[in-house]
């Protein structure tokens, strides 16, 4: 009878301390949200380059998983109401390659992240703090990752960059942006390389697609990578506002293809730019005469350049087009003029330079 009674009273407390458990796990379910959320929006408001908030936390614990959503970032020094950073969610996940392998490492994906620079108007892209503070966007993340996060994805993000001549009109944008930054943590642990890899696609302006890859050498005591990049038929017009920003020319018609290979060893830069322009346009009469009203010596200029340009286009592609070496150091890369210069009189009248990459560099990291 006795040990009939104990057995039941087992039972009993471990029923009991089950049923405690789940309760346990369900008021953490529902509230744990709600703090992670208050904690987070604490944290903004108390930064001193940005202001925002989110609008709440999920989680996913059935695959060691959270989201961020509905998050908008503002830089608090501008006075336009354009966010810094606006995202439907932000996912944080166990990164499952490293758990197999020991080690406890995080995932970030960017879900449709919307990114706006500004260049003029008294500031330019290296004032904006809220990029690199520890007090802003960038710490959050940390902030928020359980463990150091070794992996970020990319998925359809947009970046925008507004330049000012009076008013804020867009020189650049970038969409459909998708790419993965990968061995953040640069741990023999969790890869065979100490090097960090990068790559990156999209289309500027909707239109024109590009790529962008790489690799780089976080220990290394001076800037050490290998970057490649293409893009593709992109109209020149589309480029107009960051032209006539940074140039005196106003662009009328054509397109632009370009290749780039450029790498870094101990910060000595070896590389070249492939540059490709089809049936490029810098005068109109109708466009820079009558709706612009360009004065006579402006036209005038535009209008000589417009000529060169078609006398330097190849009579087979189109195309005005060279190779431009890159040399030196990083922070003072040499480009030849007279090699510029050469190349667009080989592509015009010898023969014709395709724009692509050559694959005749590799990485020494």
């Amino acid at each position: 009878m006795n040990i009939q009674w104990n057995g039941m009273r087992r039972v009993k407390i471990l029923v009991t301390a089950l049923l405690t458990l789940a309760l346990i796990a369900i008021t953490a379910r529902i509230y744990a949200p709600v703090y992670i959320t208050k904690v987070i929006n604490n944290h903004i408001a108390n930064s001193s380059k940005i202001g925002g908030a989110i609008e709440g936390v999920d989680l996913h614990l059935w695959r060691g998983a959270y989201s961020i959503e509905g998050i908008a970032l503002y830089t608090v020094e501008r006075e336009d109401a354009r966010p810094l950073l606006t995202m439907p969610r932000l996912e944080l996940t166990l990164e499952w390659r490293s758990l197999i392998r020991g080690q406890l490492l995080s995932e970030l994906v960017f879900h449709s992240p919307v990114l706006n620079l500004h260049d003029g108007k008294g500031r330019n892209l290296a004032d904006e703090n809220a990029l690199d503070e520890n007090t802003t966007w960038l710490a959050l993340a940390d902030r928020i990752a359980p463990f150091a996060i070794n992996r970020l994805d990319i998925r359809n993000g947009e970046l925008h960059l507004y330049v000012n001549e009076g008013e804020w009109q867009r020189g650049l944008t970038l969409t459909k942006l998708n790419g993965q930054l990968l061995n953040i943590t640069n741990s023999l642990q969790v890869a065979n390389t100490l090097d960090g890899q990068f790559n990156l696609e999209g289309e500027l302006y909707n239109v024109s697609h590009f790529t962008l890859k790489g690799t780089y050498s976080p220990y290394e005591p001076r800037p050490t990578f290998d970057v490649d990049f293409t893009m593709a038929a992109l109209p020149a017009k589309q480029l107009d506002a960051l032209v006539q920003y940074y140039t005196p020319y106003d662009i009328e018609a054509g397109t632009l293809d370009i290749a780039a290979e450029m790498q870094a060893n101990q910060g000595a830069v070896d590389g070249y730019l492939r540059l490709g322009l089809k049936e490029i346009s810098v005068f109109d009469w109708r466009a820079d005469i009558e709706r612009d009203g360009d004065h006579f010596f402006s036209a005038l200029f535009e209008g000589l350049s417009d000529g060169l340009a078609q006398l330097l286009e190849n009579n087979q592609t189109g195309a005005i087009a060279t190779k431009v070496p890159l040399a030196g150091e990083l922070d003072n890369i040499d480009t030849p003029l007279l090699t510029l210069i050469w190349g667009i009189i080989e592509n015009a009248f010898i023969r014709a330079y395709e724009i692509e990459l050559e694959g005749s560099l590799t990485f020494k990291g």
